[in-house]
């Protein structure tokens, strides 16, 4: 639930949202049980899931080199190498 009000208040102010969920037991009377035995588990998986959208996002971000382009005349000449 809380991961919903999350997501509504990122799209109301149009940003980008991602809820990562560890489910760590299994909701009955052996809940206890299971989330220790599995804390460890989800941790680590949880962990390696957000380092490799976090490497992502940050190589989507990084600037590509730019190459510079040289003018060129309506003939697609470059300017003063016409009838060289």
């Amino acid at each position: 639930m809380e991961g919903a009000a999350v997501g509504y208040t990122c799209q109301l102010s149009d940003l980008p949202c991602v809820i990562i969920l560890g489910l760590s037991d299994t909701a009955d009377e052996n809940a206890s049980d299971d989330f220790k035995s599995n804390l460890e588990i989800v941790c680590t998986h949880s962990f390696a899931l957000m380092e490799n959208l976090f490497r992502r996002r940050v190589e989507a971000l990084e600037p590509q080199p730019v190459f510079p382009t040289v003018p060129r005349n309506h003939h697609g000449e470059e300017p003063g190498v016409a009838g060289i």
